[in-house]
């Protein structure tokens, strides 16, 4: 196998910031057919072009569909090359009519992501059929990539394709990107499904789906998706909006055209319980993302105010250190008078703190102002606790805030197997 590396600084960039797959196999010269399940101009038997391969992209001679992510959002596209997708589609549609050479059974971990998908009898079989391995980051290395189709533009996370039209899903090792897992197993059973479907179910739903995602926002993420996937090949437009749409998009209104819901239905029992799988462990991401941020400006505020608190209480001990040296001093100084003087010695204080010590008897006067001083220093003690208090209370915050970002920044980690 050669491996061809390019530099990527002067490159086209996609929307995340990747270079794409199919910048880098252009780049390279490489070249794949046409996708065959193209039901318009250029489908079955049109001349190669170069491979546009952007994020769930592979380049090659099998069908290949790969699940990337970049910048903690799932996007795909597919390549398709060789002459095995008829053989594959008969392979899924004899395999959906429970007919065909028996298939292995699949895992409990298989089975369980079929059933958080949502997957109905028809999607099930679908999905069994293409054999899904799940794996960890160290065993998935290398299985969504080879000679034939690199995956150079992004990270793959998961492929449908090769001779057995097989599945290969990588598993993060944190639980509570299951539902990550499970998204990345209906996308890719999707591809499977859509390369299954007649020539004439794909001319019907193609329209539709140009239909429904022209409902949707002009900034919604998903467009961006969609066409980082599709690149500069428009014939996988199809096959990525099945995929997209079916997962992602619950419809204005909460449902899609009822034609495509039909189509839907037969692979998957509760469309709008998968849309959910999305939207829950992108909002379980965002939601702690926000949290991270909102505790870490509130943090930042808290040790704002404890900074000029101890700034504050810095120059009151300040203070109360001058107003110390200066009772010595006339403590002091009446102490060297002589006892006639003492006696009709009077004084008035205008404390440090504006506190009033009307003219007096000396005596009387600088018991009152030790009085102040003591008050002074148990103010400043009281106040010193309480600063530290807040110091180490401030600390621990800090603590849980840069846990909070160290979780985060590890989930988002793990949402690519190389990381």
């Amino acid at each position: 196998m050669t491996v061809v590396s390019l530099p990527s600084d002067d490159l086209p960039r996609s929307p995340t910031g990747r270079v794409p797959q199919w910048v880098l196999d252009e780049a390279a010269g490489r070249i794949v057919p046409q996708h065959p399940w193209h039901t318009g101009p250029g489908g079955l038997g049109a001349a190669p072009v170069p491979v546009a391969a952007q994020r769930r992209r592979g380049a090659g001679r099998r069908l290949v569909l790969v699940l990337v992510v970049a910048a903690g959002l799932v996007t795909a596209a597919a390549v398709v090359g060789g002459d095995r997708i008829e053989q594959l589609g008969d392979r899924i549609a004899v395999a959906a009519r429970g007919g065909g050479a028996p298939l292995a059974p699949p895992s409990a971990e298989v089975v369980t992501l079929a059933d958080d998908a949502h997957l109905s009898e028809e999607g099930r079989a679908v999905f069994y059929a293409a054999s899904p391995q799940v794996l960890d980051a160290a065993d998935f290395a290398g299985r969504c990539s080879g000679a034939a189709w690199q995956v150079r533009g992004g990270v793959a996370v998961g492929c449908y394709g090769g001779p057995e039209g097989s599945i290969v899903l990588y598993r993060p090792a944190d639980p509570r990107l299951h539902p990550y897992v499970v998204e990345t197993a209906a996308h890719e059973m999707l591809h499977a499904a859509y390369a299954g479907l007649t020539a004439s179910d794909q001319a019907l739903i193609g329209p539709l789906l140009e239909a429904e995602l022209a409902t949707l926002p002009a900034d919604a993420p998903v467009r961006k998706q969609i066409d980082s996937s599709v690149g500069s090949h428009p014939e996988s437009r199809e096959t990525e909006l099945f995929a997209y749409l079916g997962t992602q998009d619950p419809g204005p209104g909460g449902a899609l055209d009822p034609r495509l819901e039909a189509v839907y239905a037969r692979f998957v029992a509760d469309r709008q319980a998968l849309v959910a799988v999305h939207t829950g462990w992108t909002s379980m991401l965002d939601a702690m993302a926000a949290e991270a941020q909102a505790s870490t400006s509130a943090l930042q505020t808290r040790m704002d105010s404890a900074a000029q608190v101890r700034a504050q209480l810095d120059a009151d001990t300040q203070q109360v250190q001058r107003a110390q040296a200066q009772y010595d001093r006339w403590t002091a100084d009446y102490a060297a008078m002589p006892a006639d003087e003492q006696s009709g010695y009077r004084m008035s204080i205008t404390w440090w703190d504006g506190t009033r010590l009307p003219m007096a008897p000396a005596d009387q006067t600088l018991a009152a102002a030790a009085g102040l001083l003591a008050r002074d220093r148990q103010a400043l003690a009281d106040r010193g606790a309480a600063a530290d208090a807040e110091d180490a209370a401030i600390e621990a915050e800090r603590t849980r805030v840069v846990a909070l970002g160290t979780d985060l920044a590890s989930l988002e980690a793990q949402l690519t197997p190389t990381a």
